[in-house]
């Protein structure tokens, strides 16, 4: 014989809320128009909404004005000077064979560059 049993449990007929049913249900909770009594603004004057004043243009361009250090007040001074290739070699033991190399390349790119300018 076999051991499996042919009566087994219940499978589960539980069927969950779709997309559409939960805005049915919050639709049902939520009173329609007409169903309540709005409460009453005690002033008479009106309702405010805010007391907020946008800033204008020129106020924008005053606080900007006001963060931004004028002449002189900045905190460094001048950039350094970049270094040359030569003060780099000896710091990234570059030997001499691929600096002369890098240095004609350099000047060809420059000659190459000053005479496009120049047709132009």
């Amino acid at each position: 014989g076999t051991t499996l049993k042919l009566n087994g449990g219940i499978i589960s007929t539980f069927m969950p809320m779709s997309d559409v049913d939960w805005k049915i249900k919050r639709a049902k909770a939520i009173p329609g128009p007409g169903e309540y009594e709005p409460r009453d603004v005690s002033s008479t004057a009106g309702a405010t909404f805010g007391e907020f004043t946008p800033k204008t243009t020129i106020e924008i361009l005053q606080d900007r004005a006001a963060s931004i250090p004028g002449p002189g007040q900045y905190d460094k001074g001048m950039p350094r000077a970049r270094p040359k290739l030569e003060q780099l070699a000896p710091i990234f033991r570059v030997p001499d064979k691929h600096l002369e190399y890098i240095t004609d390349e350099l000047k060809k790119n420059k000659l190459s560059r000053s005479r496009a300018n120049s047709r132009t």
